[in-house]
């Protein structure tokens, strides 16, 4: 597909009678190349409905394999409730509710619309210049940059602009004339949220979704792949019932289907290592900095340092030291697998020296389980095949 389009850019030059250099915002004209495919050429591999937890919506994402690579699709089936009113009901019209009546519920729904307005230029540059450029073109026009009178090199900076550009561009191709944007394999995440665990498919990448993160707690307690999900169900019940059943799961995915498993590739097992060790970390620095009144910095952790077991200590350092957002590969760093291999090799249990306790501890033994139980394959084949409920 042939793209003929104005494209953004910013610049800094003198403008006009001016004596010092502005940042200037105009356009040049660019042409560019998207690679087009039918659905026979780029089979449908993956796919998934999914509740999004914010603004109730229905998202149905579709991904499709081309060239060993898997590229994504989406479609809000539902935007929100439509509103409706009872006739003869007791209730007070929202017509004579005031300031909180039908006008707000008609400023909401034209909000909910207008997020969805713009979605392609959204996803191909999120809080870009692009977008801004979509979002104000009706307040004003810009001007092609040539045919403005600047002074300055505009050549070297308006030249990697464009490639920047270009470079986002190969992300995306044209199946059966829709757009599809290029991402990792997606996978089930489990994660705590209030007292009971919730579930949700995790694109464009892992750890994409804001999760409220607290000093004890990991981002996420578990990685599934799309055809797992009652291996999923199946944790979620024994990290609930460890908790004492606290609360329930909410699980917010619909409905799985797989058409290509030879597409699943991905690590699971090590990317929750990765959510526990952080969270294993944040305590530890928390634990260690509460020194006593009138005690020199350091004394909590070496009072730690002078009880803990040899394999505790070397245990920390892979957890604390090492561990600094790296971001989650199928492999996991050397002493970030040892450390974990020696949770997993621990028959009894008891991870009180290193793992705080509560829901931590509970959080970090099952990773370990998992760990031990099943150790990352990245040949992992499932049993079923088709739709996946």
């Amino acid at each position: 597909m042939r793209l003929e389009f104005e494209l953004p850019v910013i610049v800094r030059a003198k403008y006009g009678r001016a004596t010092t250099e502005k940042t200037v915002i105009g356009f040049v004209p660019h042409v560019a190349e998207l690679s087009e495919y039918g659905s026979s050429e780029a089979p449908l591999a993956l796919a998934f409905r999914q509740v999004n937890a914010e603004n109730q919506a229905t998202e149905r994402v579709e991904y499709r394999a081309v060239d060993g690579r898997l590229w994504a699709d989406s479609r809000i089936e539902a935007i929100g409730q439509a509103f409706s009113m009872d006739l003869g009901s007791n209730d007070v019209a929202p017509f004579f509710a005031g300031r909180r009546g039908i006008a707000e519920k008609i400023e909401a729904v034209i909000d909910k619309m207008s997020d969805h307005k713009r979605q392609p230029a959204k996803r191909l540059g999120p809080n870009s210049l692009v977008v801004h450029v979509v979002e104000k073109g009706s307040v004003y026009r810009f001007e092609p940059l040539m045919g403005m009178r600047l002074d300055g090199e505009l050549g070297a900076q308006v030249i990697p602009q464009i490639e920047a550009f270009d470079a986002l561009l190969a992300d995306f191709v044209v199946i059966d004339g829709r757009i599809h944007r290029q991402e990792k394999e997606p996978l089930i995440r489990l994660y705590p949220d209030g007292n009971g665990l919730w579930a949700c498919v995790e694109r464009h990448g892992y750890a994409g979704r804001s999760v409220r993160i607290h000093s004890t707690l990991p981002r996420s307690v578990g990685w599934f792949r799309m055809d797992d999900r009652r291996g999923m169900s199946e944790e979620a019940e024994v990290i609930l019932s460890a908790m004492g059943l606290p609360g329930s799961l909410n699980d917010l995915i619909e409905n799985i289907e797989v058409y290509d498993r030879s597409v699943l590739k991905a690590a699971p097992e090590a990317i929750a290592i990765f959510d526990v060790s952080d969270a294993m970390r944040r305590h530890f620095q928390s634990v260690m900095s509460r020194d006593g009144d009138g005690e020199e910095h350091g004394a909590a952790l070496t009072r730690w340092l002078s009880k803990a077991a040899g394999r505790d200590v070397r245990f920390f350092k892979a957890i604390s030291g090492k561990f600094r957002g790296d971001a989650a590969d199928d492999e996991l760093p050397p002493d970030l697998e040892e450390a974990f291999m020696a949770m997993a090799e621990d028959e009894t249990g008891d991870y009180e020296n290193f793992t705080g306790s509560d829901r931590l501890k509970i959080f970090a033994r099952e990773v370990a389980r998992r760990w031990k139980d099943r150790p990352v394959s990245l040949d992992f084949v499932g049993n079923a095949s088709g739709a996946l409920g």
